[in-house]
C-alpha cells in the first residue's frame, strides 16, 4: 500500500520544467534542479512585471463603472503606485470604491507601459 503525499507548493520553470534529471530522495528536484528557477534574468522578471502591470491595470479599470472618477486623463499623469499605497495606508485611498480603482489601475498601467513607476519618471 502507498502513502499518500501533499504538496502544498510547487515551482515551475518559465520553460515549463519543475525539476532536473534523475530525481531522488537526495535531490528532489533533481541533479542541478534548482538552477531551473535561477535562470529567469533581470529582464525576464522586468518583462513579468510590466505584464502584470498591464493586466493587472486593465482588471482594476474593468471595475470602474465610470471613468470619469479617473484622477487623470493620461498615463503620463497617473498616479505612482507608491503614492497609491500611502494614500490606501493613510486610509486616504480605497480600492473598494471607482476613485480607489481608477487610481490603482492607472498607477499599474504607467507601470506596464513604460516599465517603471509613472511618477518615478517625471
Amino acid at each position: 500500500m502507498m502513502g499518500k503525499l501533499g504538496v502544498n507548493c510547487f515551482s515551475v520553470s518559465l520553460d515549463g520544467f519543475g525539476a532536473g534529471p534523475n530525481q531522488d530522495l537526495q535531490n528532489p528536484l533533481g541533479v542541478g534542479g534548482m538552477a531551473l528557477h535561477d535562470r529567469s534574468t533581470a529582464a525576464d522578471r522586468r518583462a513579468l512585471r510590466q505584464l502584470a502591470g498591464l493586466l493587472c491595470g486593465r482588471t482594476f479599470l474593468a471595475l470602474v463603472d465610470d471613468l470619469c472618477v479617473c484622477p487623470a486623463s493620461t498615463l503620463t499623469e497617473a498616479p505612482s503606485l507608491g503614492s497609491c499605497y500611502a494614500a490606501m495606508r493613510a486610509g486616504v485611498l480605497d480600492v473598494q470604491t471607482p476613485r480607489g480603482r481608477a487610481s490603482t489601475g492607472l498607477a499599474l498601467l504607467a507601470q506596464g507601459v513604460t516599465g517603471m513607476d509613472a511618477a518615478a519618471e517625471r
